[in-house]
């Protein structure tokens, strides 16, 4: 490894990792922003009969998008699994 090279990769240890940590905190205010909005058209529709449809509608959205996640997930996974044991 030329010396440049290995300076560079040495230079800033913690940026490496910047990229992930911003992804996760992205996902995480996703997650908690959708739970939040969950909680409170659960909360409005209780009170409120007229919303309790578009409270179902809204959690058959989170449902149907959860699944489609899962079935990309899944994909990587086994294409990573494949690569590392197969």
């Amino acid at each position: 490894m030329p010396d440049s090279a290995f300076q560079l990769a040495n230079a800033l240890p913690g940026q490496q990792n910047q990229p992930l940590k911003q992804a996760g905190l992205i996902l995480l205010a996703i997650v908690g922003g959708t739970l939040a909005a969950l909680v409170a058209l659960g909360l409005l529709a209780w009170y409120i009969p007229g919303l309790r449809g578009f409270f179902w509608c809204f959690v058959g959205l989170i449902a149907l998008t959860l699944f489609l996640t899962y079935l990309f997930v899944r994909h990587l996974i086994r294409e990573v699994f494949r690569r590392l044991f197969w």
